[in-house]
C-alpha cells in the first residue's frame, strides 16, 4: 500500500508540478525491471513502452544489466522523458548515510548525472523507502544538491 501511495503521490506531484501555463496531461510509467523475468502477460520490456510522456525506471542490480535496452529506448523516445528511480524497497539503505554527509550527497549528485547523461536518460526520482523523520532535514539538502546541479542542465526531478 505505501508503494501504491507513493506512486500515486508522485503521478499526482508530475501531473500538478508542471511549469507551464497550461497543465498538460502527463502519463507516467514506473518500470521496475524485475518485470522482464516475469512469465506470460506480466513480462514487460523496455521496448515495450510507447504511451508514456513520463517513463521512470527504478535503478537496482537487475536495471545494470538492462542499460543497453534502456538506452534504445532513450534514444527512440521522441518527447517522452526517461527517467530513473533510485533508491526503492531493496535499496534506500543508504541514503541515510549519503545525505547526511556533504561530500556524499555531492558525489551521489555526481555520479546520478554522469549515470543519466551516459545513457540518455532525463532525470531521476529518489524513491527514499523507510525514511525516519530524523533524516528529513539531510533529505531536503539531498534534494537541494540536485536542483543546485540540475539548474545547469536540462534533467528534471520526479
Amino acid at each position: 500500500m505505501t508503494r501504491f501511495s507513493f506512486t500515486l503521490l508522485f503521478v499526482l506531484a508530475a501531473y500538478f508540478g508542471s511549469n507551464s501555463a497550461t497543465l498538460e496531461p502527463k502519463t507516467v510509467c514506473y518500470y521496475e525491471s524485475w518485470v522482464h523475468w516475469r512469465q506470460g502477460d506480466g513480462k514487460m520490456d523496455p521496448e515495450d513502452i510507447d504511451a508514456s510522456t513520463h517513463e521512470i525506471k527504478l535503478l537496482d542490480e537487475y536495471l545494470m544489466k538492462q542499460l543497453h535496452d534502456m538506452e534504445h529506448f532513450t534514444k527512440h523516445k521522441g518527447n517522452a522523458k526517461a527517467m530513473i528511480a533510485v533508491g526503492g524497497s531493496t535499496m534506500s539503505d543508504q541514503f541515510s548515510r549519503t545525505a547526511a554527509v556533504e561530500h556524499y550527497r555531492d558525489a551521489f549528485v555526481v555520479s546520478t548525472i554522469d549515470l543519466m547523461t551516459r545513457y540518455g536518460f532525463d532525470g531521476v526520482m529518489i524513491d527514499w523507502s523507510g525514511m525516519q523523520a530524523k533524516d528529513s532535514d539531510n533529505f531536503i539538502k539531498l534534494l537541494d544538491k540536485f536542483d543546485e546541479k540540475f539548474a545547469q542542465t536540462s534533467f528534471v526531478m520526479g
